[in-house]
């Protein structure tokens, strides 16, 4: 359980990163929402220390729900699948956790139909990533 763990926090960590910290998603993504969007500096910080800031929190808050993934993982015994139940499970998580926080956020905030498709695109591949280690696994 524990390289489980481990490679589905690495390979989160590496999507979040090929996803929302490349030059791509920052031109074609970040540099079309609105300023308001984002949460700033705090009062005598700088702009390059609040988004160091930001970004650890981003890894950790990864590296937490990597974990929480391989239990949800463990528990329904992912390890044990074939393809299909894997994909109606991956469907499941998808249906269930990650397209009503995008639906939310198109609701409720500016954020752009670019955003939500990344996000759609990433957590998608997360999820695959998460999955297919199982499968590998088993």
């Amino acid at each position: 359980m524990i390289f489980t763990f481990i490679g589905i926090a690495i390979g989160w960590c590496i999507l979040d990163w090929m996803f929302f910290g490349s030059a791509w998603a920052q031109r074609v993504v970040f540099s079309k929402m609105s300023p308001g969007v984002w949460s700033g500096p705090v009062l005598g910080e700088s702009t390059e220390h609040a988004q160091r800031r930001t970004m650890v929190r981003s890894t950790l808050l990864t590296i937490f729900s990597a974990f929480f993934f391989t239990l949800l993982g463990e528990w329904v015994g992912a390890q044990a699948f074939d393809r299909y139940s894997a994909l109606l499970f991956g469907a499941f998580l998808w249906s269930a956790f990650i397209f009503p926080v995008f639906a939310l956020d198109r609701l409720y905030l500016t954020v752009g139909t670019r955003y939500t498709f990344l996000q759609w695109v990433a957590w998608s591949a997360k999820i695959g990533l998460g999955l297919g280690l199982f499968l590998l696994r088993g």
